[in-house]
């Protein structure tokens, strides 16, 4: 579940910005960063979102790509059909134990190069406990690494790194 309020603060800056008496003489992006000044205490506009988890996971998020022709997501492989990790939940078991760009080798003695990606996916999604074989590139060397992750509860955070666009704004 979503931390509504989160979103209300996330809601009410925006808005505060947009709605932002700008005339043909003022600044847009000194106005715009001034807003940004003044309302980051009031609405915390410094503290990442956090959401409530519904069930167990191992926090691992995969390296995807939309698939056009598939009409889907699909996991990127290596040249070795072995699939990357994009990252981890800060909270989550997998933190520390798997990082970017590690690649897995195998889930329980499942050879992952061997796996469809709906296979995959049933490995994760019908285990609450995973033995793990990565290949992780440190160095220029590769290492393989063996552990067991358990699903778990844990607090999610979400990173928001807005981006603004100033040149989009126009005078009328």
């Amino acid at each position: 579940m979503i931390n509504i309020n989160s979103y209300h603060k996330i809601l009410i800056f925006f808005l505060c910005i947009f709605s932002l008496n700008l005339n043909a003489n003022s600044n847009v992006c000194s106005s715009f960063y001034e807003n940004i000044r003044i309302y980051n205490n009031e609405y915390e506009l410094y503290a990442n979102p956090i959401f409530e988890q519904e069930e167990p996971m191992f926090g691992l998020i995969f390296d995807q790509s939309f698939d056009i022709e598939k009409d889907r997501w699909v996991y990127k492989r290596d040249k070795d059909n072995h699939i990357s990790i994009f990252n981890t939940n800060y909270y989550s078991n997998s933190y520390n134990k798997i990082i970017s760009n590690d690649k897995i080798i195998s889930l329980n003695d499942l050879n992952v190069s061997e796996l469809s990606d709906e296979e995959f996916n049933k490995v994760f999604a019908d285990n609450e406990k995973i033995n793990f074989k990565i290949k992780r590139l440190e160095e220029g060397i590769n290492k393989e690494l063996n552990f067991t992750l358990e699903k778990s509860m844990f607090d999610q955070v979400s990173e928001v790194t807005p981006i603004f666009r100033i040149n989009s704004f126009k005078k009328h």
